[in-house]
């Protein structure tokens, strides 16, 4: 893909996300071997790392 090409995909992913758009609009962004990893925080003191199966049913969990 040319550099174009994919900053217009980064963009339509950021503004899904922050639409708070359903999973079915967000996940076709995500490759298959995705892992996200999140720091420790309040909610979550341990952190996680979350594969697009924890990805999806924590979105099924959050009502998205």
């Amino acid at each position: 893909m040319e550099n174009e090409v994919l900053i217009e995909r980064a963009k339509a992913f950021v503004q899904a996300v922050a639409a708070q758009a359903p999973w079915a609009e967000i996940e076709p962004y995500y490759a298959p071997d995705v892992s996200q990893e999140e720091f420790p925080n309040r909610l979550l003191p341990k952190g996680t790392v979350r594969n697009l199966e924890a990805l999806r049913e924590a979105s099924a969990r959050a009502g998205r």
